[in-house]
């Protein structure tokens, strides 16, 4: 499921910006009436994360020589290891618009530490002190799928 609509801001190495306007369309608020129709909390971080995805996986493409496409395949997978110091703002309700902001603080070998937030409005949502995401080779991770049932 895709939780980011564009990404407005890119900086391979640096920096993403990417947004995502929450709609009373969206499947988790089907049969939903009430006052309370706060977007969940699994997703908002789902929604950070995959504009992390896009800033982890434009740094690694960049690094790969610059005269030939890149793909997962080539660069690695992307692997959320842990979070560190999140801080949750107010409530994130439909027909707001998300602003995710993602930070590379440190990178290293098959490493990266990112920090960011996600404000509505310029009220922040969503705080990310510290997420350490490392790069798997495709090739491993398929290797290790389990067998299928005969």
């Amino acid at each position: 499921m895709l939780l980011i609509d564009r990404v407005t801001a890119l900086t391979p190495g640096e920096s993403v910006e990417a947004i995502k306007a929450v709609t009373y369309t969206e499947p988790w608020y089907r049969g939903s009436t009430g006052p309370d129709l706060a977007y969940p909390l699994p997703l908002l971080l789902e929604s950070w994360n995959q504009a992390a995805a896009v800033l982890v996986l434009a740094t690694w493409a960049a690094e790969e020589a610059a005269d030939r496409p890149t793909t997962v395949r080539q660069v690695g997978v992307p692997m959320l290891g842990s979070y560190g110091d999140v801080t949750l703002g107010r409530p994130v309700t439909p027909g707001d618009t998300m602003v995710h902001t993602v930070r590379i603080d440190k990178a290293q070998s098959d490493t990266m530490v990112l920090s960011g937030r996600t404000c509505v409005n310029n009220n922040v949502t969503l705080t990310v002190d510290r997420g350490i995401v490392i790069r798997r080779p495709m090739e491993l991770l398929v290797a290790l799928r389990a067998p299928s049932a005969s």
